[in-house]
């Protein structure tokens, strides 16, 4: 639960939450947070779907795709 006397900083007032088999994570942010984070989110999922589609590549594809080479 996010109450107003448990946080650290008054105005998180959103809780956001990580949860797979290598996290389970929660914290208080604020509305700036989560604005950044969707921003970025939003870009990452925007070039992954650019170099998906100009290489002609399904999401089976893109799941092997090593960008690091």
């Amino acid at each position: 639960m996010n109450h107003p006397a448990s946080r650290s900083v008054p105005q998180d007032r959103f809780t956001l939450c990580w949860k797979n088999r290598a996290v389970d994570e929660r914290g208080h942010w604020d509305k700036r947070d989560l604005l950044d984070t969707m921003s970025v989110i939003a870009q990452a999922l925007s070039v992954d779907e650019n170099i998906r589609v100009s290489n002609g590549f399904s999401e089976s594809d893109m799941q092997q795709v090593n960008f690091l080479s």
